[in-house]
């Protein structure tokens, strides 16, 4: 494979082979609740940034809503996402705090590269459960009980 065609289809969405590694200890249905709690924390975030994008666009509440997922992106190795949140926290700290603070550039321009990030994250948390459903497996490797209630 070209290796230009090879850096085309990496991504740091999610990091698979730590998930393995870190999350080896954890049983296959804690697994699979922590990525339904990450996606929902994730779907909620990006709904309250952007109503906050369309309303006040306060400083403070853009960046703890952009923040409120960082706990579970690391466990998942979310690294696009962790990258993009610590470049907000330095175009957000001089904001945070100040009264009637506006939002910068920079720190608009984060905002819409965080909801890009944020949506793609969504998407394959959302494929990697499905995926995991699929082949009976959780992301760690263990399977998964398949009796049915």
């Amino acid at each position: 494979m070209d290796d230009k065609d090879f850096a085309t289809m990496m991504q740091s969405t999610l990091g698979l082979a730590g998930i393995v590694e870190d999350q080896q200890i954890l049983e296959a249905e804690q697994v699979m609740d922590g990525l339904i709690r990450f996606t929902l924390q994730l779907e909620k975030a990006c709904d309250d940034v952007i109503d906050e994008m369309r309303g006040d666009k306060r400083p403070e509440e853009l960046i703890n809503a952009m923040m409120r997922s960082n706990v579970l992106a690391s466990q998942f190795h979310a690294d696009d996402l962790m990258a993009v949140n610590m470049r907000a926290g330095k175009n957000f700290s001089q904001l945070i705090g100040v009264k009637d603070a506006q939002l910068t550039a920079e720190a608009s321009a984060d905002v819409m590269v965080w909801l890009r990030i944020a949506g793609q994250t969504l998407i394959a948390t959302k494929l990697l459960f499905q995926t995991s459903i699929l082949y009976g497996r959780a992301p760690n490797g263990k399977l998964l009980d398949q009796s049915e209630d």
